[in-house]
């Protein structure tokens, strides 16, 4: 079943400092201690090169895609109404643990659905306050290194 069918994807929403958005970025890297790092590098440069690159994103029907601004006016986004929105994404996407630098909390704080798990809590009747204090005893644990990883 294309899930991209089933989701209605919309804009981040807003708030009084702005519009930010988390979305999932997913980055590559080499070993230093690889056997073949020249081969390695080579492959990613193939692999990105925008017609090879373009294909990825049909094949995969724009599935998971971040949003990155060189690629706003590809043509997948018309392909479906649902992804209209999409491409503009790009103009307030950040890391996450923005404005911080990654760091191994806020990969604990992602890979421990912290966030939505806090979501889940108040709308399963935890009181909202009390949910918010659990996440953020949750980040404070993160940060400090003190968090196992569960997710």
């Amino acid at each position: 079943m294309p899930i991209a069918d089933e989701i209605n994807h919309h804009n981040s929403p807003a708030g009084p400092a702005g519009t930010y958005s988390a979305p999932p970025i997913n980055t590559l890297g080499i070993w230093t201690f690889s056997k073949n790092v020249q081969l390695a590098k080579d492959f990613l440069r193939f692999y990105f090169k925008k017609e090879n690159y373009d294909k990825w994103i049909v094949a995969s029907n724009a599935f998971n895609h971040p949003p990155l601004r060189d690629l706003a006016d590809h043509p997948i986004w018309a392909r479906n109404p649902k992804f209209a929105m999409l491409p503009k994404e790009a103009e307030f996407a950040h890391a996450r643990g923005w404005p911080a630098k990654p760091n191994a909390g806020v990969s604990l704080i992602d890979i421990n659905y912290t966030m939505p798990d806090m979501v889940a809590k108040a709308v399963n009747g935890m009181p909202t306050k009390r949910a918010m204090e659990w996440a953020q005893d949750q980040v404070v644990l993160a940060v400090k290194g003190h968090a196992k990883a569960s997710g």
